[in-house]
């Protein structure tokens, strides 16, 4: 797991791959963790920054329960 103070870092790295044109595969998205029944919402404890709350789904850590995400730094529409 990344450190704190890593995941600036990273996030950075990912937005530039995707700014690249990068998209994750079906073999990527087979084993990702699910997010259901979710909602963006304002967390005053990650000083007013939007998070996502909801079901997650096959989480290795967390398992199957209700979770709020890290602070979302990306939100794009997805094609229907």
């Amino acid at each position: 797991m990344r450190s704190f103070a890593e995941k600036p870092a990273s996030a950075n790295a990912d937005l530039t791959r995707l700014a690249e044109g990068w998209r994750p595969s079906a073999i990527d998205l087979e084993g990702a963790v699910q997010l259901e029944n979710w909602m963006l919402v304002v967390d005053a404890t990650a000083r007013g920054e939007h998070v996502r709350m909801g079901d997650a789904i096959g989480h290795p850590r967390l398992g199957d329960r209700w979770i709020t995400t890290s602070v979302v730094i990306w939100v794009t529409a997805v094609p229907t």
